[in-house]
């Protein structure tokens, strides 16, 4: 099924248990003209940047998903973990070279956007969220 909606709206796809699978964001009503494929265009500079700096395990190199590098980070539960916790990265210089692409403006730009939309209530309210909490 093909499925339409403009840059600015908001589409959410669920199960059959209306459980969220897929949140389509658009783009921020802010946004004028070419300014988000800007922003979308330096967040992936910045980041190419950063990998390429970056040093990785063999086993980091090509996973399930594909043929590039990984690298595990924030909180976790799950993969032989018994409680949540945070994964670090490893190595000093992956962690600055991390923290780095994570403070650049256009990376802030789509994280504090992408939390705007995960964090409406207009967007979460609807739905049937109680089973996660």
């Amino acid at each position: 099924m093909l499925f339409v909606h403009g840059p600015s709206s908001t589409v959410v796809l669920v199960d059959e248990e209306d459980i969220i699978s897929t949140v389509l964001a658009g783009v921020p009503d802010s946004a004028q003209g070419q300014e988000w494929d800007g922003v979308s265009d330096g967040a992936a500079k910045v980041i190419a940047e950063g990998v390429s700096k970056m040093t990785f395990a063999a086993k980091n190199l090509s996973g399930r998903r594909g043929k590039f590098a990984t690298c595990s980070a924030g909180y976790s539960y799950g993969g032989g973990r018994e409680t949540v916790g945070n994964v670090l990265i490893n190595g000093k210089k992956n962690r600055e070279i991390f923290e780095g692409v994570l403070k650049s403006e256009d990376v802030q730009r789509i994280v504090g956007f992408t939390n705007s939309k995960l964090n409406s209530p207009s967007l979460i309210l609807p739905l049937k969220l109680a089973r996660y909490v």
